[in-house]
């Protein structure tokens, strides 16, 4: 698909996640619903039909219409058609050039070898939704060397940690946007890596963490002066070798010295 149909796409999914994910009804619950499984083969049914029959701009159209009636009104048919639609969705999405009978996201992520790829949301109406879709790509297992020699496959874990609908989402994950902050994504390949002399143990990757923080009394920036040659530089330095002990003392101090209160930061 060209890059804007795969955003349409993205705002489809993000427009029904964030119907789901700000409902009176806690996810953990949505599977008990009456009617659940019924649902599920209505919704695959009438999406074939939609994608199958028209063109892909007539049926994006057509989806645009239906979702936007979906998350009008919070009822247990429409969060059910909500759920169900995420899940088709994201089943269809390839990350692959060429990706028969899939929707290929190649337009917005373009992996290649021996190239790194740098993304913010796949979607762009995460101000209106509140939600940030991300890609989730897959895991390339790994073998583990056992005492007695032999090998054994590890398991993959998928990103089943978050909250939400993140552990059933395959191929996109989310988090919910706070209009003060996006995640951007670096995708290595591991051609990258061999090119770059990083698969056999010659070469590193140097990943930098930005902390983000309103607290002042833990993350204190210092400056030192460092010469480069024939000039001088002001460089900003965020060094806190003792940052557990600073947390849990502000912790302490915030509640009292009740070391049975709540901890947070």
């Amino acid at each position: 698909m060209i890059k804007e149909r795969c955003i349409a796409l993205m705002n489809i999914l993000a427009s029904l996640i964030g119907y789901i994910d700000k409902s009176s009804l806690p996810f953990r619950l949505i599977h008990g619903l009456v009617g659940f499984e019924a649902m599920e083969e209505s919704v695959r049914k009438e999406m074939r039909a939609l994608f199958d029959k028209s063109a892909i701009d007539t049926s994006l159209k057509s989806l645009q219409g239906k979702v936007k009636s979906i998350i009008s009104k919070e009822n247990q048919k429409n969060m059910l058609t909500a759920y169900h639609m995420c899940m088709w969705l994201d089943r269809m999405l390839s990350y692959e050039e060429m990706a028969l009978g899939k929707f290929s996201l190649y337009a917005l992520i373009p992996l290649r070898a021996f190239s790194y790829v740098g993304i913010d949301a796949l979607n762009d109406n995460y101000e209106e939704t509140g939600i940030c879709i991300i890609p989730q790509l897959p895991i390339f297992k790994t073998a583990m060397l056992l005492d007695d020699g032999t090998e054994r496959e590890r398991t993959a874990a998928g990103r089943d940690a978050f909250p939400g609908m993140n552990g059933e989402l395959r191929n996109i994950a989310y988090y919910e946007w706070n209009n003060r902050c996006i995640v951007h994504n670096i995708i290595v390949p591991y051609e990258y890596r061999e090119a770059q002399g990083m698969g056999n143990g010659e070469g590193n990757i140097k990943v930098g963490f930005i902390p983000v923080s309103d607290r002042t009394d833990i993350i204190v920036p210092s400056y030192k002066d460092v010469r480069n040659g024939k000039y001088k530089l002001r460089e900003m330095h965020i060094d806190t070798p003792h940052h557990e002990e600073i947390i849990h003392n502000v912790r302490r101090s915030s509640y009292g010295n009740d070391k049975h209160g709540p901890s947070k930061i």
